[in-house]
This record gives structure tokens, sequence and C-alpha cells, in this order.
């Protein structure tokens, strides 16, 4: 019986760090692109500059498309209010 305890906490756990992780990433992508409101990025860029795999950065990317923080135009993805800076 203890063994079965300990296994699902080994898992309880890793499903929390990824989350984390998740979290954590989406946050940093969304004050990249709050410091630079101009910027725009397609998804390869996106998994340079940011330090992801294409599957996890497209997922916090499309997280926060949802949560209209940005959007996607075209290939590129830039800040939801991007179009009140350019011209």
């Amino acid at each position: 019986g203890g063994r079965g305890n300990v296994s699902s906490s080994i898992v309880r756990f890793a499903m929390t760090e990824k989350i984390l992780d998740r979290t954590g990433l989406r946050l940093h992508i969304s004050r990249e692109f709050s410091a630079m409101p101009g910027q725009r990025l397609t998804l390869s860029q996106a998994c340079r500059l940011f330090g992801g795999g294409p599957r996890e950065v497209a997922e916090a990317l499309q997280d926060l498309i949802d949560a209209a923080v940005l959007e996607k135009v075209g290939p590129y993805y830039v800040r939801g209010d991007w179009d009140r800076f350019t011209a």
C-alpha cells in the first residue's frame, strides 16, 4: 500500500512542476511583449528567444492569444493591442 502513495506523490509533483513551468513561460513571454510593444515574432524566433521547444512555446503563445494578450497576424505573434503602435 505505501508504495502507491509515494508513486502518486511523485506523479503529482511532476505534473505540478510542469504546470508551474508553463505558467512561468507564459509570464516570461507576456513580460517580453509588454516591454517591447512593437515586437513581432514567428514561432521559431519565439522558441529561440524564450528557450523552449516548439510545442511548449506554441501552447504558451496560444494561451496568451486566448487571453487576448497576444494576437497572431500571419506568421507573427504580436501584442493584442499592436495596432495602437503601428502608424
